[in-house]
């Protein structure tokens, strides 16, 4: 029992590697195809499955965010353009923080404002059923004033995207239906 437990985590093991590898040339080839010059690039699997994939391409200050199923009839269909404005972070009191948070997020960071609150968001989460909708929200949220708690906006974060819209959303386009 334990060694056909240990060759069904091997074979998952090499196929993620193998998709893993596989997709990361389509999103080089893609890149290429469409002139977007990027300084770095990630690929992470989508909540509960290998077969949809998160990109991320990063530029000087600017993202390419994109989905891809490995059913999807061409690479990857779009890559939506993600503008980082520096300029939120003007008010910001606490650098140390922030500099902190530049760290964590490997350089994968945007700034996103709600009224008058700024947020830095970790976009290697990815968004809370971002390969539906475009504006959603990101998994890791923070706010950078002092005055909201960060534990109700990551808990909120968490909770927005749960729904069965969401799930079926995401079902169908991991079957490359978009």
């Amino acid at each position: 029992m334990a060694k056909t437990g240990i060759w069904i985590v091997t074979i998952y093991l090499i196929i993620s590697i193998s998709v893993k590898f596989y997709v990361n040339t389509q999103v080089k080839n893609s890149f290429a195809a469409r002139g977007i010059s990027y300084n770095n690039f990630m690929t992470t699997p989508a909540p509960l499955s290998i077969l949809l994939w998160y990109i991320i391409g990063k530029t000087n200050s600017d993202y390419y965010v994109g989905y891809y199923s490995i059913f999807d009839k061409k690479f990857p269909t779009v890559f939506n353009h993600v503008h980082n404005s520096d300029s939120l972070i003007a008010k910001v009191e606490d650098r140390e923080e922030l500099d902190k948070l530049i760290r964590f997020s490997d350089g994968y960071y945007v700034y996103t404002n709600k009224g008058d609150t700024v947020y830095i968001n970790d976009m290697r989460f990815g968004q809370i059923g971002g390969w539906f909708q475009k504006d959603a929200p990101y998994v890791f949220s923070y706010s950078l004033q002092k005055t909201v708690s960060n534990v109700v906006v990551l808990q909120r974060g968490r909770m927005e995207g749960n729904s069965k819209e969401a799930l079926s959303k995401l079902i169908d386009r991991i079957k490359g239906i978009e």
